[in-house]
């Protein structure tokens, strides 16, 4: 299955609540290891460029379906953000929203190489090798 279109993160442009975010955080014991998420932006503060993001987790393998991780929320900014993902369709199942995309969405297991990055981060050191 063909992965979903990414669209390149512009913070004034598509980084807005609700939308649909492929989020890389850092995580591990040294905090070295990189995770990519699904998540839902929560809020943007225009001042100081903090985004909220809501973490999703995967329901099904082929990677369409996703549903709220509870508790998962989380301050990033937007050298974080990898892409922005279209808005998927939501469904009920189980008295739980699930959110289906069309095609795969690429996450931690699955990458392959890094995604074409945002103009925005020229200037800041590459997270991948």
């Amino acid at each position: 299955m063909d992965p979903v279109e990414y669209k390149t993160p512009i913070f004034q442009e598509n980084i807005k609540k609700v939308s649909f975010v492929l989020a890389d955080i850092l995580g591990g014991s040294r905090r070295s290891t990189h995770f990519k998420f699904v998540c839902q932006i929560n809020s943007v503060d225009d001042d100081n460029g903090e985004i909220i993001l809501q973490g999703l987790t995967c329901v099904n393998e082929e990677k369409t379906d996703f549903i709220y991780k509870e508790n998962d929320v989380f301050p990033v900014q937007i050298t974080d953000i990898i892409a922005v993902l279209p808005f998927p369709t939501a469904n009920f199942k189980n008295r739980k929203v699930t959110y289906v995309h069309s095609q795969a969405v690429l996450t931690l297991r699955n990458i392959k190489e890094p995604l074409p990055r945002s103009l925005a981060y020229d200037d800041v050191k590459p997270k991948f090798g």
